[in-house]
Order: structure tokens, then sequence, then C-alpha cells
């Protein structure tokens, strides 16, 4: 799971693109585009976001009430039906500056795939 941040912190958006999800959660909105994601990734990148300090709050799979770390309302509800698998998990950390949450999900690769990203920006 820190794998996925230091990717984050190596700004590798390419390594986060592949193994992203097509249809993707940040926070309360849903990005159904690979190529969305694709340029999420590249954004954080370039602006230089990192998380820096990360300390585990929680790593354990999903609980119908962790939706609400993402927001509320019909999409977020929707995604959570349609696209986050029982097997998923909450992967979430606190830095200095805040929370970052995601959901990951198993692969075909082997790897976890990212479901979902939720944090301050």
């Amino acid at each position: 799971m820190l794998e996925i941040i230091e990717l984050i912190n190596a700004s590798d958006s390419e390594n986060l693109a592949v193994q992203s999800a097509d249809t993707f959660l940040l926070d309360a909105e849903v990005l159904y585009n690979p190529k969305l994601i694709k340029n999420l990734w590249q954004g954080l990148a370039e602006s230089g976001f990192k998380i820096s300090n990360p300390v585990i709050e929680a790593n354990r799979l999903i609980l119908p009430a962790d939706k609400s770390i993402f927001g509320s309302g019909p999409e977020v509800d929707a995604f959570f039906s349609k696209y986050v698998p029982e097997k998923a998990s909450l992967f979430k950390v606190s830095t200095g500056t805040g929370s970052y949450a995601f959901i990951l999900g198993p692969s075909d690769i082997g790897k976890s795939m990212i479901l979902a990203f939720g944090g301050p920006f």
C-alpha cells in the first residue's frame, strides 16, 4: 500500500495511471475516462504534490460506512454499488496537512488496483 504513496512522491504518473481503475472516484467525483485519470496523476505530479511523512490510519477491508470519507450523494452511492468489490480495502494515511484515503481492489496482474483517492489537494 505504501508503494502507491512512493509512486505519488516520485511523480510517477505513468505507473499510477496504469494501476488506476478505468472508472475512478476522486473525492466525490467519478471519472469515467482513463485519459482523465491519466491527466489527474500528471497534474498532481506537475504541481509537485507529495504525501509527506504518512502515518497509517487504516489498512483493512472496506466497510459500507467508508463511502462517507469520499463524500455523499448519488454519484458516490452509485460508484460504491457498481465499482467497489467486496474484497476492496481502505488504505488511509494522515500527514501534517490532512488525511488521504485510497480504495484498493484486486486486479488481474496481482497488484492492487487504485479505485478511489480522496484528501486535501
